[in-house]
C-alpha cells in the first residue's frame, strides 16, 4: 500500500471513530446522560479523572506544606473546623461523608474525605483544590485568605476522626453522638451562605420561620406584651428565642438546658 494510500486509510479510520464517539455521546444526553442526580460514574471514568485531577496540580503546589502544621494550634483546628461548617458542609456533610440531600444531585457526587484518596493527597494538593475548585464538578474555588484554607487543610486532616467511616447497621437502631460530634441543628439560616439573595427574599415572607433572639431583636416579637391577657401566662423576660415571623410565632424559654 503505497504511503498516501495509507494516510488516506488512517485519516477514514480516525473520522469514523470520532463519528461513532460523537454518536455515542449524542446518545447518552439524549437518553438521559444529561442527569445529575443518582447518576454514577463508570469506574474507567473515574479513574481518568482522578489521575487528571492529580496531574493538573503544579508541582510547587503539591509541594507546599501547611505552615500551621509546624506550630499546632488547636484553636486553627477550631476555627478549620467553623469555615468547613459555614463553607463545605452542605455538599460534604458534617462528617465528611458526601451523603446530603445536595451531594446526592450533584455528577460528579461529592467524595467520602475521609478516604485514603483524599487523605493521602499533600497539604499542597488540598489547599489547590480548595482555592481554584475542580472544573466540570460542584466544587467551586474559595477566594478566602491563605490562613483561613490552611486552617481549613488542618480541620481536613481530622474528618476521619470525627465519625466512623462505616456507618452503623440499621438494625442497630439510632447510636449515640461521639462527644466530639459536630452534628448538630443548623436551621434555615444555613442556606444564606449560599442562597442570599433568596434568603433575603423568603426571610421577608409572612411564612418564614426564622429564629431570632429578643435580646438582640426586640421587634421580633410582635403582639403588645404589656397588655393584659388571660392566654398569656409568661413575660416577654421568659423568652429565650422566637420561632416564626407573621404568620405565627412560636416563643421558648429555657430551663436549665432545655
Amino acid at each position: 500500500m503505497s504511503p498516501t494510500r495509507a494516510v488516506a486509510v488512517t485519516l477514514l479510520v480516525v473520522a469514523v471513530c470520532l463519528a461513532g464517539s460523537a454518536a455515542f455521546v449524542y446518545s447518552q444526553i439524549v437518553s438521559g446522560g444529561s442527569v445529575a442526580r443518582g447518576a454514577l460514574p463508570p469506574s474507567l471514568e473515574v479513574s481518568v479523572a482522578q489521575w487528571l485531577l492529580h496531574r493538573s496540580v503544579p508541582t510547587v503546589a503539591k509541594a507546599s506544606t501547611n505552615p500551621l502544621s509546624k506550630a499546632p494550634d488547636s484553636s486553627d483546628v477550631a476555627a478549620g473546623r467553623e469555615l468547613y461548617r459555614s463553607k463545605c458542609e452542605i455538599c460534604h456533610g458534617y462528617d465528611g461523608s458526601g451523603r446530603t440531600e445536595v451531594g446526592a444531585g450533584q455528577y460528579p457526587a461529592p467524595p467520602d474525605l475521609r478516604a485514603a484518596s483524599v487523605q493521602s493527597l499533600s497539604d499542597g494538593e488540598l489547599f489547590y483544590h480548595v482555592r481554584h475548585g475542580i472544573r466540570h464538578t460542584g466544587m467551586p474555588g474559595w477566594g478566602m485568605p491563605d490562613r483561613h484554607i490552611w486552617r481549613l487543610t488542618a480541620y481536613l486532616r481530622h474528618l476521619p476522626k470525627v465519625a466512623p467511616s462505616v456507618p452503623p447497621p440499621a438494625s442497630a437502631g439510632p447510636a449515640a453522638l461521639p462527644e466530639d460530634s459536630t452534628a448538630r441543628h443548623v436551621g434555615s439560616a444555613a442556606c444564606r451562605s449560599c442562597h442570599q439573595e433568596i434568603y433575603d427574599r423568603w426571610r421577608k415572607t409572612r411564612m418564614a420561620n426564622v429564629v431570632l433572639d429578643p435580646k438582640v431583636h426586640p421587634e421580633a416579637i410582635i403582639p403588645d406584651m404589656s397588655k393584659s391577657d388571660p392566654v398569656v401566662t409568661f413575660a416577654v423576660s421568659d423568652i429565650s428565642f422566637v420561632y416564626g415571623s407573621k404568620w405565627k410565632q412560636r416563643y421558648f424559654k429555657k430551663i436549665g438546658d432545655d
